[in-house]
């Protein structure tokens, strides 16, 4: 398994304790000072760092990482705490990233609280980008493949279809008999799918 790489950036004192107490608990975290030189050295770390913890404003991180910002697929997840570590924010990339498993991880080690926004997490539901990554699955239609996202969460369910055994399915994921009644099909060809995204094995 990759071991992923982590960046602790702070300004302050009290965010250089917060820093400290990281350490241990993310012993594959290297610390950055970052007075007088936030933006270089979140410009430095943004392609060499899989994950950026944060220790300051939210404000302040926003406007540091708005210009850099690309892809989810390829950002680094982001997460900011406060210099307490009574909060941390997953901000960016919580879910392909890993932003939103980083966060709790460092509010349970601190006694904080993870404070978590996509809808899938906060509403109990799958997260369909992070069970495709899972099962190898490559999106066809990225676009569609967020509306599905979408209805998922409205509609509490999606339907999917397979010509072959899969392993056990979430609860929100219901399987098919016809492709025509799918919201996703799996399948190693290339054929379209009317109203349905397809997904192909790697």
């Amino acid at each position: 398994m990759k071991t992923e790489k982590i960046a602790i950036l702070y300004l302050t004192r009290g965010g250089g304790r917060l820093a400290s107490r990281l350490t241990p608990l993310l012993p594959q975290s290297t610390v950055y000072p970052c007075k007088g030189t936030l933006r270089q050295t979140i410009v430095s770390c943004w392609q060499e760092y899989d994950h950026l913890v944060c220790i300051m404003a939210t404000g302040i991180v926003v406007r540091m990482i708005a210009p850099l910002l690309a892809d989810k697929r390829t950002d680094p997840s982001v997460i900011v705490c406060d210099e307490k570590g009574r909060f941390a924010i997953s901000l960016l990339s919580g879910h392909i990233g890993g932003g939103n498993g980083l966060a709790e991880k460092i509010a349970a080690g601190v006694g904080g609280q993870a404070v978590i926004t996509t809808a899938s997490d906060v509403l109990g539901h799958t997260a369909l980008d992070l069970w495709a990554e899972e099962l190898g699955l490559v999106v066809a239609d990225k676009p569609a493949f967020t509306k599905v996202m979408g209805k998922l969460v409205n509609t509490g369910r999606v339907t999917l279809y397979a010509g072959f055994p899969l392993p056990p399915l979430p609860a929100d994921i219901v399987r098919v008999d016809y492709p025509e009644k799918a919201d996703l099909v799996i399948s190693c060809r290339s054929k379209k799918y009317l109203g349905a995204v397809l997904l192909n094995p790697r």
